[in-house]
């Protein structure tokens, strides 16, 4: 078993590998170790004793990693993954994902600021209808005391008070002049 430790972007992670496995099972374990996935390219490069980036891309390569990095404890891989060419396939398929994840992220936000708002209007169309209710009753107060004064719903200073809703000072005014 040999002790690798692997670099890619800012993480890093070590982990000890079979001294005779292939290169497609150490690539493989490497993507798994990153999640590393899809069509992108993933090459991998150590530094050799002069202090050259030496590129990992098939088991001999890796058989002389191993043998010229042997007598150190610890075989520092560094890992690059990209696209190295992109095709329109893979265009429409990454915005369609992303369309999806705007939708949601969209659909989300609707939520959000609707479930406040409703329930604001909910409570202004409530406040209205009580106030309503309210200027309703005062309104009807208001005529059950001029029928207790002897004036009849079919009286014409009652249409002009139902009509224009005139407060109790107007009231007063129109019975002192009858």
């Amino acid at each position: 078993m040999l002790s690798f430790k692997f670099k890619y972007a800012n993480d890093i992670r070590r982990i000890q590998i079979d001294s005779d496995i292939g290169f497609k099972d150490f690539l493989t374990t490497v993507k798994e170790l990153f999640n590393l996935s899809g069509k992108a390219e993933t090459h991998l490069y150590y530094d050799d004793k002069q202090h050259d980036r030496v590129i990992i891309s098939s088991d001999n390569e890796l058989r002389e990693a191993i043998n010229h990095l042997n007598d150190r404890s610890t075989i520092v891989i560094i890992i690059e993954h990209y696209l190295e060419h992109v095709d329109f396939d893979d265009i429409l398929d990454f915005l369609n994902e992303f369309k999806d994840i705007l939708t949601r992220c969209y659909l989300f936000v609707l939520f959000i600021l609707n479930y406040p708002l409703n329930t604001y209007f909910n409570y202004l169309k409530k406040k209205k209808e009580e106030e309503y209710a309210i200027a309703e009753f005062k309104s009807l107060k208001k005529l059950q005391k001029l029928t207790d004064m002897g004036f009849s719903n079919g009286d014409e200073n009652m249409k002009i008070l139902r009509e224009n809703n005139y407060n109790l000072r107007k009231t007063i005014k129109i019975l002192l002049n009858k």
